[in-house]
């Protein structure tokens, strides 16, 4: 879960090092969009206008879609050491407190074993009884 404060200040950051003009302006208000399905969502956020340092009664809002949060929280995680899979599928969801991240990582284990027994209702365990093999001190312990 991102709350909506740390969305704004990945947004802010980005834009910053993008040679944005966002980071400059003083921060006025910020909303999630499209928590109602009335519009696209994202995140808005409005700042105050500077010029020299000093702030002017001008409100500048910017609308960012979805995928730039996304891109922005991306970032922000990489520049703060939080380590991120490449393979893993990154989704990301509107939520009233902010934005839900998920990230999915599949991954293949090799076996150590071979193929396991089958369950078998009837036994006390479960199990099917061991292969009678002479020699096969496993399988004299196991039945």
């Amino acid at each position: 879960m991102v709350p909506l404060e740390t969305a704004v200040d990945a947004l802010l950051e980005l834009d910053q090092s993008r040679s944005g003009e966002l980071a400059s302006g003083r921060l006025h208000s910020a909303r999630i969009m499209g928590l109602d399905d009335a519009e696209e969502p994202g995140l808005e956020i409005v700042v105050e206008d500077s010029h020299y340092g000093k702030t002017t009664d001008k409100l500048r809002r910017c609308a960012f879609p979805l995928q730039i949060v996304a891109a922005a929280l991306l970032s922000y995680c990489i520049k703060s050491r939080i380590p991120i899979p490449r393979v893993a599928r990154k989704s990301i969801e509107l939520t009233p407190e902010g934005f839900l991240m998920t990230l999915m990582v599949t991954n293949t284990l090799v076996r150590k074993h071979g193929t396991l027994p089958e369950v078998v209702a009837d036994r006390p365990d479960g199990l099917q009884p061991p292969p009678e093999a002479a020699g096969d001190r496993l399988g004299a312990h196991l039945s």
